[in-house]
């Protein structure tokens, strides 16, 4: 614990030197690197109403605020890790169409502070995710449960093997195997699934005790073989840290 307050301390005195305006008096924080924007997203979460009314054009990852028991997103943030690549800061953004990028992607993001939020007027990125073939954030806590069961338990049909699906979901490692988990709002596993191949780059949520590592996961799914068993699991292509409530 005092190792994140600490960190987060430096973040912050890090980030009151960071903000710059234009002539208009608009806060620049486009071009921060991960550790300035770590910064600076968490200088604004602190003391929000200092920024009201302030415009303000910034670049982070696009990620969500996402609620275990409903399996939903609640919100849309802009997000960036701290240099442990365990904690995170992020900020809630809502555009004005109702329409965002793919969790994950990097936007420039132009807009008003509002109370709590950005209230964005322009969204720009260029690196969306494609769709993925099973999208498991348009099913309820129950069909995610039931497909990933039936999928970890049965394998892969033909019909399953090499489908790319999006999914989210607690990230934990026993005897050196990855699995993401589902949860219950009381933090209780639904279902899991292990992970496998991941790409390189990717840099998955750090272990730490009984945290809860909240992950968006884009991947294949696939499946591998040791000895005379087959065991099914989903490749990593990508992999974006979200925030998770317990509601």
């Amino acid at each position: 614990m005092k190792k994140i307050i600490a960190l987060f301390l430096t973040a912050l005195l890090l980030a009151l030197t960071l903000i710059s305006c234009d002539d208009s008096g608009k806060l620049d924080f486009t071009g921060l690197n991960n550790d300035e924007l770590f910064g600076t997203l968490s200088a604004i979460s602190v003391n929000p109403e200092d920024y009201i009314g302030r415009e303000v054009k910034i670049s982070a990852n696009v990620s969500v605020i996402y609620s275990f028991g409903q399996n939903r997103v609640l919100s849309n943030v802009l997000i960036a890790l701290d240099p442990t690549n365990c904690c995170d800061a992020y900020y809630e953004i809502r555009t004005q169409d109702g329409k965002y990028p793919g969790i994950g992607a990097e936007a420039t993001v132009n807009g008003v502070f509002a109370d709590g939020y950005i209230d964005v007027s322009e969204l720009i990125t260029d690196n969306e995710t494609p769709a993925p073939d099973i999208d498991t954030l348009s099913m309820s806590p129950d069909e995610v449960t039931s497909f990933i069961t039936d999928y970890a338990d049965h394998h892969l049909t033909s019909d399953e093997r090499n489908k790319t699906i999006c999914i989210v979901g607690h990230y934990t490692m026993v005897e050196g195997y990855r699995y993401l988990l589902g949860l219950t709002n009381e933090g209780k596993p639904t279902w899991e699934i292990e992970l496998g191949e991941i790409a390189d780059g990717i840099a998955l949520p750090v272990q730490n005790g009984n945290y809860i590592n909240p992950v968006y996961i884009y991947g294949t799914l696939s499946y591998y073989t040791e000895g005379t068993n087959t065991y099914a699991c989903i490749n990593v292509s990508s992999a974006q840290k979200v925030v998770a409530v317990m509601d």
